[in-house]
């Protein structure tokens, strides 16, 4: 796993997801995965399945000892700046089903847009 990063600190997880995918006009690439470490009170595992099987977004939980701690987003091969978004919203969104309230709802989405935008202006 390449990074392993805490839920609280979302802003940061949506900054780093479109950093590390450099910039231009192709899909990203990326390091196979980037996991999550899940609230104390949320199981990774069920965060995995609800995002599966209610919502059709496909993530990857732990492993191992990491086995209900955190939830993973692979991205190996290439990754268009949207599925981040959707990966990141559809996360953010599941967390909500399970009680947890962060303190700026949708910060991840937010700051992962804002990384966005700024490429695209510095390539203008």
């Amino acid at each position: 796993m390449n990074g392993l990063i805490a839920w609280e600190d979302i802003e940061t997880v949506g900054g780093y997801l479109v950093r590390v995918s450099g910039s231009g006009d192709k899909p990203f690439r990326f390091m196979p995965d980037t996991g999550f470490m899940m609230p104390d009170d949320i199981d990774g595992q069920e965060v995995y399945t609800l995002l599966r099987d209610r919502h059709g977004v496909v993530l990857a939980g732990g492993q191992g000892p990491l086995k209900g701690r955190i939830v993973r987003i692979g991205h190996m091969g290439y990754m268009d700046r949207f599925d981040i978004l959707t990966a990141l919203g559809a996360l953010e969104l599941a967390l909500a089903e399970f009680g947890y309230r962060p303190e700026t709802p949708g910060a991840g989405v937010a700051r992962a847009t804002e990384v966005i935008a700024q490429n695209e202006l510095t390539r203008a």
